[in-house]
């Protein structure tokens, strides 16, 4: 269990405002009944969980940017010129091995990192430098757990309604057109599938930023991806036009969904498909007269 305690620092007010505090982190460990602490930070904290450990995002009374993990071990250190600013804008992923990917914003010269334009986003590996994006948006860092890689999703173009992104997963870099709507990674491989709105409202299926086929729905749910990545399959429909912007809409829940397995529709009538890595197979319910079973996909 982790809990911080937080001071006010009445003489750092007139400088800092609401940000003159101090943090003090407490570990329990339940299983020992051990307490400890570690500290003192400043202005901000940040608590983060991976891999059922707890990492902390925090800045030093020097104005050191510092990323912890537990016992206040410091895994990265930078000095900053805002701390808590830094430490909004950037985007963290550790893996099962322990390996610290940070995702920042760094100011071009004579730059900022508040103002589109003016900066760009900086991806390291330990510490070490691996990639660097003109974007001004990165949305937050997820750990893909069935395989224990990171991803990251940069908007090159625009923060809002982006047509132009970068996938960065598992090291590799996917670049990817059309206004994205949700991104699914193949549990075993650096795969990624994603459902797209096109222009005229509809959605269709891309694979690694392109088209996956030619089919385009009215409504598209419910995208799973094979361990490997070279099988999808999802509930379409072109019954109606299912969804809004932002909401399903009631007709949702009436639009003759179908199963569709790389483009092609399965005859019959299918519940949500998932990949089941024991089965090696996508899996999904059926209907079968009156009775409900689970099948095999092929």
């Amino acid at each position: 269990i982790v809990f911080t305690m937080e001071t006010r620092v009445p003489e750092m007010e007139s400088k800092y405002h609401a940000l003159a505090r101090r943090f003090t982190v407490y570990e329990y460990d339940i299983k020992s009944g051990t307490l400890n602490s570690h500290g003192e930070y400043w202005k901000t904290l940040d608590v983060h969980e991976f891999n059922g450990d707890f990492y902390y995002e925090t800045v030093s009374k020097g104005e050191e940017f510092l990323y912890l993990s537990q016992g206040g071990k410091v895994l990265a250190k930078k000095k900053v010129k805002d701390g808590p600013e830094f430490i909004l804008y950037t985007r963290d992923v550790v893996t099962p091995d322990g390996t610290l990917y940070l995702a920042y914003r760094k100011a071009k010269p004579d730059g900022n990192i508040s103002e589109n334009g003016k900066f760009t986003y900086v991806v390291t590996k330990n510490g070490i430098k691996v990639a660097e994006y003109d974007a001004p948006f990165a949305e937050r860092g997820r750990l893909i757990e069935s395989n224990g890689q990171p991803f990251f999703v940069f908007k090159l173009d625009q923060p809002v309604a982006s047509v132009d992104r970068m996938f960065y997963y598992g090291d590799k870099e996917i670049r990817s057109g059309g206004y994205v709507m949700e991104n699914v990674c193949a549990p075993e491989s650096l795969n990624v599938y994603s459902i797209v709105r096109t222009d005229d409202m509809r959605r269709r299926v891309y694979k690694n930023g392109s088209p996956a086929d030619t089919q385009i729905w009215n409504g598209l749910t419910a995208l799973a991806a094979s361990g490997d990545g070279s099988v999808y399959a999802a509930l379409a429909s072109n019954t109606l036009q299912c969804y809004s912007e932002y909401y399903t809409t009631h007709a949702h829940l009436d639009a003759g969904w179908k199963l569709v397995v790389n483009g092609q529709v399965k005859s019959g009538k299918y519940g949500e498909p998932v990949w089941a890595k024991a089965y090696g197979s996508m899996i999904a319910l059926m209907q079968q007269g009156d009775k409900l079973v689970v099948v095999k996909i092929k």
